[in-house]
């Protein structure tokens, strides 16, 4: 592990001190990692995964990429291996960025509209009844507003 952190330092183009500051050590332990005088805890793997988006298993094992796909990495490879043009791309981005409230939305009116082919009996049964209980709130929200169908109408003539 010792000669993969000296590698990864290199690879981005920092000196020790750099490297060690954007994971909170110093200078002497980063050379203490390179050279195996010290074992890196597992605090300080945490840090230079999550820092520097390293792939765990290849800093541990040297097996693997040295760096996790980004998502950006992830939308691209399956561009390519679905031929999807950029309209595709942005509904994946723009879904990826639902909250899980919003996703089970989304999935519910996939399930109304393509049927229960899409989805196994349970998962489309669970999404039929969000997508009722959302819609049953909405009209609760909707009716203790004080505003009625028949009152908006009347306001939108009136105005």
């Amino acid at each position: 592990m010792n000669k993969r952190i000296k590698i990864l330092r290199e690879k981005l183009n920092l000196n020790q001190e750099d490297f060690g500051t954007q994971i909170g050590i110093s200078k002497s332990a980063v050379s203490g990692y390179e050279i195996g005088r010290r074992n890196l805890s597992d605090q300080t793997i945490r840090a230079i995964v999550r820092e520097f988006n390293v792939s765990e298993k290849w800093l541990r094992t040297g097996s693997g990429d040295v760096f996790n796909l980004t998502q950006d990495d992830e939308l691209l490879d399956l561009q390519k291996k679905y031929n999807l043009d950029q309209l595709d791309i942005k509904i994946l981005q723009e879904y990826l960025k639902l909250s899980p409230e919003h996703r089970k939305v989304f999935k519910g009116y996939f399930v109304n509209v393509f049927g229960g082919a899409i989805a196994d009996e349970d998962e489309a049964i669970d999404l039929e009844v969000e997508a009722y209980r959302k819609e049953l709130e909405d009209e609760r929200r909707f009716s203790t507003s004080g505003a009625t169908p028949d009152s908006a109408d009347v306001k939108k003539k009136v105005g």
